[in-house]
């Protein structure tokens, strides 16, 4: 068995060639890079990236083949890149933004719209 290199550079070849003649070795391999990778993250990030690690690997785990966990994995990607897309939506435009009865504030201007509208007389410069 090989041992984990703490040098080891990333190769797709190497890496193709390992899944294939030593799925184990392959798996410790995958699983030290990741964390390697997290571990050089910002510590402020670091909990985070670990959180997200466990989901992917609870999917991968709960999957019954590659292909469904990497849909599963996909579709969590995109579940997420378009809750970001949502909310910088609402930072860039917050009268867009939902107010806490799930409406927006234009919908509840619109609603509240009428009033009496009263007419200023000008004063007189006496």
């Amino acid at each position: 068995m090989h041992h984990l290199n703490p040098k080891f550079q990333y190769n797709f070849d190497q890496m193709m060639k390992l899944a294939t003649e030593n799925p184990d070795h392959f798996e410790k391999m995958r699983q030290y890079l990741v964390s390697k990778l997290i571990d050089s993250a910002p510590k402020v990030h670091t909990r985070k990236l670990r959180g997200l690690q466990w989901k992917i690997d609870t999917i991968r785990k709960n999957k019954p083949n590659a292909m469904s966990a990497c849909i599963a994995i996909n579709q969590l990607m995109w579940k997420s890149l378009h809750e970001l897309n949502r909310k910088q939506e609402e930072f860039l435009s917050p009268t867009l933004s939902t107010t806490t009865d799930n409406t927006t504030p234009d919908q509840q201007f619109t609603e509240k719209q009428s009033a009496e509208i009263i007419q200023f007389v000008p004063r007189s410069n006496d």
